[in-house]
């Protein structure tokens, strides 16, 4: 059969159609998939805490003070809903006792050094280790090492890295020595990355711990409780 120019023409034409229908089904698909992907990332610490630090490092100081209270809860959370990101399915509230962690960070020499109620602690024990992979989830420069310094009013049963009170002393100091400047909110969600508790530790007093619904945490943080309470009248 011999094909006419025309003919040709209009063979072309629908060839081309074809493929800019199928290349376009294909690109659609991989950017849907690509956003069911991003939508579905589940979310580390890293992820979280990149979000609150600033994103450029500020002007280290020679050294940080930080100092938080034990709190007790009056009315518990239930369970957790990410445990990754310590956050609860329930809000709670929780009231500052009048004992207190108070944690002294400064630049150490060759290696980390974390000290406890005035004795070293061995970077190979578990409280070691665990304070240390909190640190190093915050730590923006690797080649900065820190001498740690933490001390409890109360008897510590199992140091820093399982006390709300510690962790929240701990980040108060890394604050402080790092220059952040973050507010007592990001500081709550930041201590929340190491003891879930330790973000009922930041405000005082009576504190009230929200759960909140966000999937990455950032409406998960404690703030004061302010209370009203009735005038009084003389009889």
């Amino acid at each position: 059969m011999k094909l006419s120019l025309g003919n040709i023409k209009v063979v072309i034409t629908k060839m081309v159609k074809y493929l800019f229908y199928k290349i376009s089904f294909i690109l659609i698909m991989l950017l849907c998939a690509s956003a069911f992907g991003a939508n579905n990332k589940k979310l580390t610490k890293e992820d979280i805490i990149q979000q609150l630090l600033p994103k450029t490092p500020q002007q280290m100081k020679q050294s940080g003070y930080g100092k938080a209270p034990i709190n007790i809860a009056l009315c518990k959370y239930w369970g957790k809903r990410n445990k990754e990101l310590n956050l609860p399915q329930t809000s709670s509230i929780s009231i500052a006792l009048p004992y207190y962690t108070t944690t002294t960070i400064s630049i150490a020499q060759d290696k980390d050094r974390i000290f406890l109620n005035g004795k070293e602690v061995s970077l190979d024990s578990e409280f070691g280790r665990r304070t240390i992979d909190f640190l190093n989830l915050i730590r923006q420069n690797k080649n900065i090492f820190l001498k740690i310094e933490t001390n409890n009013d109360l008897p510590t049963s199992a140091g820093l890295a399982s006390s709300a009170s510690g962790f929240a002393a701990f980040v108060i100091a890394l604050n402080d020595i790092f220059n952040w400047n973050l507010t007592n909110e990001k500081l709550s969600i930041l201590a929340r990355m190491g003891s879930g508790s330790a973000a009922r530790s930041i405000p005082p007093g009576f504190v009230y711990w929200q759960a909140g619904k966000k999937a990455d945490g950032t409406d998960s943080y404690a703030t004061e409780m302010y209370w009203h309470l009735p005038p009084q009248h003389n009889f």
